[in-house]
């Protein structure tokens, strides 16, 4: 899973949060402990007031810097970009299995006239397809199956070779 990094600027906002949240508590009980005294009532009703900016530009910062975090990690280019990502990976490791991958556009022709191919995805890992269009594609599933069985290997941590790849959740 993908690591939240914040700013110096997010971490001062939260820490001005938390001062002025502090201040306020503290104002206010002094306020009504010391109420009959007029002077330290009036100077903790100043620092109580004077807490505000403090607190508003701690949620400014820290929540405008966490707000455009989130956005980024729940859009779709972010996705895109993890799928792409991923499809390089499965595309890198046909060299491994003596294959030749080249990336290019393609003519819709091209596709019904192709041996095989095979769907790469987050559900779909890597996915022999049988046909396009209602039309078959080649009888062989060779080099779809085999990448389909290396990156089954791949992701369940089956590979010492590509243990990097991997982050287990439950180790047993």
């Amino acid at each position: 899973m993908y690591k939240f990094t914040f700013s110096t600027r997010f971490y001062l906002g939260v820490v001005f949060i938390i001062i002025s949240l502090i201040l306020g508590k503290a104002t206010t009980a002094l306020f009504f402990i010391y109420y009959q005294d007029p002077f330290l009532r009036w100077v903790s009703l100043a620092v109580y007031v004077l807490s505000w900016p403090l607190l508003f530009l701690g949620i400014w910062w820290a929540g405008r810097e966490y707000y455009s975090q989130f956005k980024k990690y729940t859009s779709y280019q972010y996705y895109h970009q993890s799928l792409q990502r991923g499809t390089k990976k499965v595309y890198h490791k046909t060299k491994e299995l003596g294959l030749q991958a080249i990336e290019r556009s393609i003519d819709r022709s091209e596709i019904y006239s192709a041996d095989e191919a095979f769907l790469t995805g987050t559900a779909a890992e890597v996915t022999p397809i049988a046909e396009i269009d209602h039309r078959p594609l080649g009888e062989s599933r060779e080099v779809g199956t085999k990448l389909k069985d290396l990156f089954y290997k791949l992701v369940h941590g089956e590979l010492e070779k590509y243990s990097d790849w991997v982050t287990k959740v439950n180790p047993k």
